[in-house]
């Protein structure tokens, strides 16, 4: 066998723990980033989660105290929508309390539809503080802590789901580790 023929024949490993180390520290940063992504996506659901519960029970509360009476749209505001081009309107409304006081609220709904003055509605106020009235409708009231609870639930699974893949990654990285410590690096070349 000849020297020069050698090299030609066998892979060269002198360059072999340099990738090496290169691929095991871009694991690192990765890994990293994991672990900076799996807890802010975890406390991010814990956080809506725990706005959407908090604001369950404060709805639950006042859902159970509030006094339910008649009211009427006395107006609408028009606001510019620039992702469709056209008007939105947000309804005020004007409801008298049972003692006697007439108050009015800006709904906090707004829609493309119009409603018409004069439309009457179920209004929904506290006793204790009658100015912050609203329309009793379900998906006015429940909708926005729905989707804190929504959108905690996929925060939190998407957490645990990279979580749960940093422990595969990390064996990954143990057994590259111990395969690279016992053994002599092999060829990536299938015809060397």
């Amino acid at each position: 066998m000849n020297n020069e023929q050698m090299p030609s024949q066998m892979p060269d490993y002198s360059d072999y723990s340099g990738k090496f180390k290169k691929i095991m520290r871009l694991f690192y940063v990765l890994k990293g980033f994991l672990f900076f992504l799996r807890i802010l996506f975890i406390l991010i659901g814990v956080a809506f989660l725990g706005t959407g519960g908090y604001s369950i029970y404060q709805n639950m509360n006042a859902v159970k105290n509030n006094i339910h009476v008649q009211g009427f749209v006395a107006k609408n505001l028009h606001q510019h929508n620039i992702s469709t081009g056209g008007y939105d309107a947000t309804p005020i409304i004007d409801f008298t309390t049972l003692t006697g006081q007439t108050q009015e609220f800006t709904s906090n709904v707004t829609s493309q539809i119009e409603h018409q003055i004069g439309d009457k509605v179920e209004v929904s106020y506290d006793p204790q503080n009658p100015q912050n009235g609203q329309i009793n409708d379900p998906s006015n009231i429940w909708s926005p802590q729905i989707t804190n609870i929504i959108l905690g639930i996929i925060f939190l699974i998407v957490g645990i789901w990279i979580l749960l893949a940093g422990r595969k990654r990390r064996q990954m990285i143990k057994n590259m580790v111990s395969m690279y410590k016992n053994k002599e690096p092999q060829s990536f070349n299938k015809y060397s």
